[in-house]
């Protein structure tokens, strides 16, 4: 993992990050990689935008393969609309950006395709994806913290099992695709193991 410190804020870049976007400059079309990294910066900016709006900067930030972590100070917080507004900034810069390319007529360009598949998979509601943010700060808001850990575990299996299923047979139906298993697959370790475990 690179690490550097800007300021007060500390970066840390996981080689699993690196690693994807150098399978997908390989193995992609031209400046396909830098339209990934584009996106991916889009959706970490618009996560940071909606924190500095807030007045609650993150004192560390974590880049690996599922996206960025923007990690708070003890001394900070966010409250739990601001939170779940703040997890949903990210897709839905992505897909703004789809729409507005789509309504301009640019709706068969790799930069459509990237920023619509980000955003609809960061709104799927796993952790630790947005979208699964997102309904966690929900169910600690409105049912209390102990019950919402769980509620949202059980919540994030039901949509990953289906996920994996469907990754597997896009698998068996390419003989090369095997992306949307390996996300399953590294999603369902994340909630077994947990984020340390799993920091590449």
């Amino acid at each position: 993992m690179l690490e550097f410190t800007l300021k007060s804020c500390r970066f840390q870049i996981g080689f699993s990050f690196l690693a994807l976007l150098t399978f997908c400059c390989l193995t992609g079309s031209s400046g396909s990689g830098a339209l990934l990294l584009f996106s991916f910066l889009l959706h970490e900016v618009a996560h940071l935008g909606g924190m500095l709006l807030f007045g609650v900067p993150p004192e560390r930030v974590t880049v690996s393969l599922l996206g960025c972590s923007l990690i708070l100070s003890s001394k900070n917080s966010l409250t739990y609309p601001q939170s779940i507004a703040v997890s949903l900034l990210g897709p839905g810069a992505n897909l703004f950006l789809a729409g507005a390319l789509w309504l301009f007529g640019r709706g068969d360009t790799s930069l459509f395709s990237i920023n619509l598949l980000i955003g609809c998979l960061h709104l799927c509601p796993v952790e630790p994806l947005d979208g699964g943010l997102a309904v966690k700060g929900l169910l600690k808001w409105k049912i209390g913290e102990k019950r919402a850990e769980t509620v949202s575990f059980f919540l994030s299996l039901t949509f990953l099992l289906p996920l994996a299923v469907l990754g597997f047979s896009v698998l068996l139906y390419s003989g090369t695709n095997f992306s949307l298993l390996a996300i399953s697959v590294y999603l369902m370790l994340y909630l077994i193991f947990g984020e340390k475990d799993l920091s590449l």
